[in-house]
């Protein structure tokens, strides 16, 4: 109902549609909320893309330092091996996180979400023509 709303206000060119009530709200009302909504949903998506960005570049900044101590001179024969099985552990275990299993928690993925979201809007534009 909200999106088949805004399709109505967003298609239209004359103010007619802003003075229909649906009970108790007006479209207005509802153009807000689903703009609020967006925003919403869209901030706590680049939120958690940006806290994965950040997790990502500290593990690659880990091993950078493993890698300098290790070309180091100074360690024993067991602080190497220990420094190797570390490294190892960082290159084996990725540290990216992914939605169930299949969405990669990424800096692109809030891109992706808005062009999902514009292609479905001009989809159900497209459409909304055969219903009014």
């Amino acid at each position: 109902m909200l999106l088949k709303n805004s399709i109505i206000i967003i298609g239209s060119s004359s103010t007619e549609y802003f003075k229909i009530e649906f009970g108790h709200l007006k479209i207005r009302t509802v153009v807000t909320f689903s703009i609020g909504r967006f925003m919403k949903q869209s901030f706590l998506l680049i939120t958690l893309c940006y806290c994965t960005f950040i997790t990502k570049c500290l593990v690659l900044a880990i091993r950078g330092t493993l890698y300098d101590y290790l070309n180091a001179d100074n360690l024993s024969k067991i602080e190497r091996r220990k420094l190797k099985a570390f490294l190892q552990m960082t290159q084996d275990n990725d540290f990216s996180y992914t939605l169930w299993g299949v969405i990669p928690l990424n800096m692109s993925l809030p891109l992706k979400y808005y062009a999902v979201c514009l292609t479905y809007l001009i989809i159900v534009y497209q459409f909304s023509k055969f219903i009014y």
